[in-house]
């Protein structure tokens, strides 16, 4: 089980994707049905892959010690 220091830690990073994908499903609301088949579309076909993708991003910049290697790098980055 995670340290609480180790989940307070990965916190920060996390926080302008969060921003970024909360954004996202916001406007998605405006504009399209909870249950419709295109938001289900594309909430499953191009936001997965992209939350996908960032989670993948993010767990490739840190080591097996939960130290960030690439922290410059992955400044300012949304997802």
């Amino acid at each position: 089980m995670p340290r609480r220091e180790d989940a307070q830690a990965l916190l920060p990073p996390f926080t302008p994707s969060l921003r970024y994908f909360a954004a996202v499903f916001d406007s998605l609301h405006e504009c399209l049905p909870a249950d419709g088949a295109e938001r289900l579309a594309i909430e499953r076909n191009h936001l997965g892959m992209e939350i996908s993708d960032a989670m993948a991003s993010f767990f490739s910049c840190v080591d097996a010690d939960g130290v960030d290697d690439v922290t410059s790098e992955r400044d300012g980055m949304l997802f």
